[in-house]
Formats: C-alpha cells, sequence, structure tokens
C-alpha cells in the first residue's frame, strides 16, 4: 500500500489553516501534512528536507507570513527543489497583480486569493486534489 501524499502548509492565521483542513476533508484529499505558521519555521522545514522529512509532493504557501517573507520563502524552496519539481499552491489575502506575476515567475502550480465565501474557500481542496494527482501520476522530472 502506497503512502500518503506530503503536504507542507505554510500559514500563519489559525482560521486559515482550519479552512484549508476543511477544504482538504471535504474533498477527500488524504494526505500527510506538516505544517508551519512562522516564515522561519517554514524555512527550517524546507532545510530538513532530505536530512528527516522527506521531499513534499504538494506545499500550500501564504505569501504573508510573518519572519522569513513569502516571495523569499518561495525563492528558497525553489532554490532547494529543483525549480518547479514541487508544485506550489499559494494561498492568499494579496490580489495584487506584482504577486502574481512574481510568484508565477517562479513556478508556482495555482494562485488562489483567499475569498470572504465559504464555499468559494472550500474550492482550494479541489484545486489541491488536482494538483495531487497531477503530482502523482506525472511526476516533474528535476
Amino acid at each position: 500500500m502506497a503512502s500518503a501524499p506530503e503536504v507542507f502548509i505554510f500559514e500563519d492565521n489559525p482560521s486559515d489553516l482550519d479552512l484549508i483542513r476543511r477544504a482538504l476533508d471535504l474533498h477527500s484529499v488524504v494526505c500527510s501534512l506538516h505544517v508551519a505558521d512562522h516564515g522561519d519555521e517554514a524555512a527550517n522545514l524546507i532545510e530538513r528536507v532530505g536530512l528527516d522529512l522527506a521531499k513534499p509532493d504538494l506545499a500550500i504557501m501564504d505569501l504573508n507570513m510573518p519572519g522569513f517573507e513569502g516571495l523569499s520563502l518561495l525563492r528558497l524552496l525553489r532554490s532547494r527543489w529543483n525549480n518547479e519539481e514541487v508544485p506550489v499552491i499559494v494561498v492568499t489575502s494579496s490580489s495584487a497583480p506584482k504577486d502574481r506575476r512574481e510568484t508565477t515567475a517562479l513556478g508556482i502550480r495555482e494562485f488562489f486569493s483567499k475569498p470572504s465565501d465559504l464555499d468559494e474557500f472550500m474550492d482550494l481542496g479541489a484545486i489541491v486534489h488536482r494538483c495531487l494527482d497531477e503530482a502523482l501520476t506525472h511526476p516533474m522530472k528535476s
């Protein structure tokens, strides 16, 4: 039996983290979650990959976290994990076109603007499910 996919979540807002977990449950996403609620903690998780953590199959990250800033964190993630090898979903309250451009240039899979509507937020589960299916069926080459 295959083990559950590894998913890293970098999110500092407990309410948003709860919504992400609910969206995953709603869409029957079965995975092993590793959560960091501070940018420095997220950077530490990235650095531990290959030492005592397996490379994730997917990363979900907020851009606006305390400590290690979101775009810098994404650059670190990309430098450690061969650019587009690990799919990344940015989940953010930012609607700035600059953030979308910069994250897209860094090879993210999806840019999900946090909606105020609960049903729209739950759509994130379907996005995660699709991205995991794609990553596990057609892994990126290093």
